[in-house]
């Protein structure tokens, strides 16, 4: 429903309200020049007044309410805004943690492989290593025996030249 149909189902009711109240005042000041031989003036200026102070309190209250109604339609809109974007994100976590387990399984792989490669490598080394001692030591023997053949060299040439 609009406002203002709202508004023309209430201003009866209103109406009524505001004459009940006016001759209920209007009754009491009576009563109070009465006991209490006061005056107390009821005219319709003070009646106007009434109706108009109600207007203003109408439309302050209309407002304050109309202004919460948008903060809360606001908000109300930025946590399903809010929820749907934690709806993305947990999709895309979802899709972030399988290509996290799979890269982490590659990566166990990975490691395995290398692990074996280095191991294979060391017991590489060290071969190369001890084949390196070795001939270092058949180089020193066959340096040596180079030597002692020179020397043998050495003592034989002079008699051979002189045979010549």
């Amino acid at each position: 429903m609009k406002g203002s149909e709202e508004e023309d189902k209430l201003k009866p009711s209103l109406a009524k309200m505001f004459s009940v109240m006016h001759k209920s005042v209007w009754e009491y000041s009576k009563k109070m020049l009465a006991e209490l031989r006061r005056h107390n003036y009821v005219t319709p200026t003070n009646y106007l007044e009434l109706v108009s102070g109600y207007k203003k309190l109408l439309f302050d209250k209309k407002n304050e309410l109309g202004g919460a109604a948008d903060k809360l339609r606001n908000g109300l809109s930025k946590i399903d805004d809010t929820r749907q974007k934690v709806e993305k994100m947990s999709i895309e976590l979802e899709d972030a943690k399988t290509k996290v387990a799979q890269f982490q399984k590659q990566c166990d792989e990975y490691l395995v492989i290398i692990v074996q490669q280095k191991r294979e490598a060391d017991e590489q080394q060290k071969s190369v290593a001890q084949k390196g001692e070795r001939i270092a030591e058949e180089e020193t023997k066959c340096q040596h025996m180079a030597d002692l053949a020179q020397h043998d060299l050495d003592e034989a040439l002079p008699t051979l030249r002189g045979i010549e």
